[in-house]
């Protein structure tokens, strides 16, 4: 998982919708919405007075759980809007708000009059649908859910044919994790957070590499390449394909290991069941 939870209200702090996706926010899914809506609005207005806007906050959990990640909460005004949208600190912070563009231009522009007139809309279940989807990558983990086994067998087959792979991971576009072979999920985690920031914008059959070294782990290069693969975005909306983008497969391994070989296989193994 990548994108957390969003909250969306108008401008003056009336509540729209709010979806917590992850456990981590579950505390938000229980809160007074007008209490969120007073923080966020106030936060907004104290930014504006200094001719600012609000990028993202960071959220961290009590002392007693130290947590030096935490979870980012990336501000975004739309039109008659205010939308926070919350994230993991390796998620691309810039395509998030793409994708809450695309969801102000399909569900929220058409209620914008109704919002200038004080009156706050009720989305539909199909549009709430719609907003789950474009920040889960919905389609795109059904296509993954569904070649699971195939994948693990052939990664399986990669991991014992290349000694010193750690773990593989296949990311959306955004960098939400949809599936991790190899190392646990919070180690892949740990290695993103520790990657620091890069574009969003890997080029088809780009590989870049980090390397990263952490307290009470062995020392890994964490490769990432843009595999070429492209798959359309469906709106649920109206049936139709209404984006294109792309998937990047992560490596991680022993610094020293010859990546090139082991890049090529996994694209040859993994692209076809993503360009049906």
């Amino acid at each position: 998982m990548g994108v957390l939870g969003i909250i969306i209200q108008t401008e003056f702090g009336l509540p729209v919708y709010s979806e917590m996706f992850h456990s981590k926010l579950e505390s938000f899914q229980m809160m007074d919405t007008s209490l969120t809506s007073g923080f966020i609005t106030a936060m907004t207005m104290f930014a504006k007075q200094y001719n600012m806007s609000i990028g993202h906050i960071k959220l961290l959990k009590d002392v007693t759980e130290p947590d030096i990640y935490g979870v980012n909460m990336i501000a975004i005004k739309k039109g008659e809007y205010l939308i926070l949208c919350f994230v993991e600190p390796y998620i691309y912070h810039e395509i998030v708000k793409e994708k809450i563009g695309w969801i102000y231009d399909r569900v929220l522009l058409q209620y914008e009059d109704d919002v200038r007139a004080g009156k706050v809309p009720t989305l539909t279940d199909e549009e709430k649908v719609y907003i789950e989807d474009i920040l889960q990558d919905l389609y795109i983990r059904a296509i993954v859910a569904a070649n699971k086994e195939s994948i693990d067998s052939l990664l399986g087959a990669i991991f014992l044919k290349y000694l010193g792979i750690y773990g593989i991971s296949i990311n959306s576009f955004d960098n939400s994790i949809l599936y991790f072979s190899g190392s646990a999920e919070e180690t892949l985690k740990l290695f993103l957070n520790n990657l620091g920031r890069r574009s969003s914008i890997i080029m088809e059959n780009e590989i870049i590499d980090s390397y990263v070294s952490l307290p009470d782990f062995h020392p890994v290069r964490v490769y990432v390449t843009n595999p070429g693969v492209k798959f359309e975005i469906q709106n649920i909306l109206t049936n139709l394909p209404e984006k294109t983008v792309s998937l990047y497969y992560y490596i991680i391994v022993e610094p020293d290991l010859d990546i090139h070989s082991i890049v090529t296989e996994l694209i040859e193994k993994l692209n076809p069941f993503f360009s049906k």
